[in-house]
């Protein structure tokens, strides 16, 4: 169904942001509320968005009721889910800050500088003409 009321659109993306639950729910519960919107729009076509939140209640009341039917396991899944994702993307970032931490010290410790080298000539070689190449 295409929606062609300003209002009706607002209430139903409020809505939907709000609502928890798998997709088929949230689309059943969505399409549940056009139509009723969609009804009430037929008698009264000049209808505000605050006359829609008057008749049907704020997005989150909407959301709050649909919630009531969706079971706790999913709501206890998602939730866990949530909290290994928070602590993985936090383990990579402490990971990632040793890593840096270690290789600015690292810089830190072999800076560039000037190294000498010496090279012994064992006492057969001591009369020849020995060069040495820096390249």
């Amino acid at each position: 169904m295409k929606i062609n009321n300003e209002s009706e659109k607002k209430y139903l993306r409020k809505t939907k942001k709000l609502l928890i639950g798998d997709t088929k729910k949230k689309s059943d519960t969505l399409k549940s509320y056009q139509n009723e919107i969609e009804e009430y729009l037929e008698e009264k076509p000049n209808a505000t968005y605050e006359n829609i939140v008057e008749l049907f209640g704020s997005p989150s009341e909407a959301a709050t009721e649909a919630a009531a039917d969706v079971p706790i396991e999913y709501v206890k899944k998602r939730m866990d889910f949530k909290s290994w994702l928070v602590c993985g993307i936090l383990g990579a970032l402490l990971i990632w800050g040793i890593g840096v931490t270690v290789a600015v010290i690292d810089a830190h410790l072999a800076r560039p500088g000037f190294y000498v080298e010496t090279l012994e000539v064992g006492p057969e070689y001591e009369g020849d003409n020995i060069q040495l190449s820096t390249e």
